[in-house]
């Protein structure tokens, strides 16, 4: 499969990702309400890639076609140069997409892997390698876990990312980022505080923003920018994007019995509960992008971007609700 998608689109992925495709590595079953119930426990004994990130969402391979087709194709909105080439391998949950990045004009040895990001025109540059953006996100994945996310909500977190660590430690080839890892995960989830213009927000994790920030710095530094503007030129007047700022909530009142599906819908949508409201459950995803109209998707829809389908299951659910509030600028 992967080799029918090079032959097609004319580029070569980075060997380490065939062998996590030949290793069963970039098998995630089939991503539905039931995901956790019904296939998550067949995946926690030997995890396949970051299962347990809170912003990384692998795309199967089955899928990256289509998915090439919708960033790269004649018909795709994003109107990126055609001196570059980004094959996606996985996404975020506000849909922005980790690509690997190829750029026709200066080819390099190794592929970067960026996030491109699909509602501005510039793509953030993660890492120079495969291999080290394995570092980048077993790292980044620790850094701040919500209290909902998977890796603490089923089964024992110190067992979960012992799991993990023994299936991703074999790709990292270097002995000090391998040694690295290996004493991060190896320590007890605590607090830290994060300070922000208003107040000060807490969170938990294995390591700090600050030591995250330094351990990447120091060990995979990024080579030349670390973002770029992956649209092409044009001298095409377009409808200036308007700025959408705002919060989606998802809410469900009564609290439901303990034993209720819903549970599992809203695990799957992995976003954090406000704990603050006690007559319901009320969780929330603040969304700040651009949006063009131009490109024929109304508004309502395209802020939902790769949640679409995770909310759509929970709708089914009585008593669920699912609201979008703006931001005025006025």
């Amino acid at each position: 499969m992967l080799k029918t998608l090079e032959k097609q689109y004319g580029f070569t992925y980075p060997s380490l990702y065939h062998r996590l495709y030949a290793d069963g590595m970039l098998d995630m079953g089939e991503v539905n309400s039931l995901w956790v119930e019904e296939v998550y426990p067949h995946l926690k004994e030997r995890p396949p890639l970051f299962l347990y990130s809170g912003e990384f969402e692998l795309i199967s391979p089955e899928n990256i076609g289509e998915t090439i087709e919708e960033l790269n194709g004649e018909d795709s909105w994003l109107g990126i140069s055609p001196d570059y080439l980004f094959i996606p391998f996985g996404q975020t949950g506000g849909g922005d997409y980790y690509c690997f990045w190829y750029d026709k004009n200066s080819p390099r040895a190794e592929v970067p892997v960026v996030l491109l990001q699909h509602d501005s025109d510039e793509a953030e540059v993660l890492a120079n390698s495969l291999e080290d953006f394995f570092f980048y996100e077993l790292l980044t994945s620790v850094n701040d876990i919500y209290e909902e996310a998977l890796v603490v909500t089923e089964g024992d977190f110190g067992e979960n990312i012992a799991s993990l660590l023994g299936t991703h430690l074999p790709y990292i080839a270097k002995e000090e980022q391998r040694k690295i890892i290996e004493e991060i995960y190896g320590r007890k989830l605590r607090e830290f505080a994060r300070e922000l213009p208003r107040f000060t927000q807490t969170y938990q994790g294995l390591l700090s923003d600050e030591e995250l920030a330094e351990l990447l710095q120091k060990y995979i530094p990024v080579e030349g920018e670390k973002s770029f503007v992956y649209t092409q030129e044009t001298e095409i007047e377009s409808t200036p994007p308007r700025y959408i700022d705002g919060t989606l909530y998802v809410r469900v009142n009564p609290i439901p019995a303990k034993n209720d599906r819903v549970y599992e819908a809203l695990k799957a949508l992995n976003w954090r509960q406000n704990k603050a409201v006690t007559e319901g459950l009320e969780y929330s995803k603040k969304m700040q992008l651009y949006y063009n109209d131009q490109y024929g998707i109304p508004w309502e829809e395209y802020i939902l971007g790769a949640f679409k389908e995770r909310i759509e299951a929970l709708k089914k659910f009585p008593n669920v609700t699912v609201t979008f509030e703006e931001v005025s600028n006025e």
